[in-house]
C-alpha cells in the first residue's frame, strides 16, 4: 500500500498488532474519533471489533 499524504493516518496498537487507519474524508475522521472515544471510555474491544471499524 502506498501512502501519498492526502489523508490522515491513525495508529492503534493492540498487544503486538498495529492497525493503521487512513482517513480520507471528514466522515472517516469522525468515525475514527468515535472509535477512540469508545476505547478511552473503557468499552471492551476485541481485535475483530477494531478490524471492522
Amino acid at each position: 500500500m502506498m501512502y501519498n499524504g492526502d489523508c490522515e493516518v491513525y495508529i492503534i496498537r493492540y498487544f503486538n498488532v498495529w492497525f493503521y487507519l487512513f482517513a480520507k474524508t471528514e466522515t472517516d475522521n469522525y468515525k475514527i474519533k468515535m472509535l477512540g472515544e469508545r476505547i478511552s471510555a473503557g468499552n471492551s474491544m476485541k481485535m475483530k471489533d477494531i478490524h471492522w471499524w
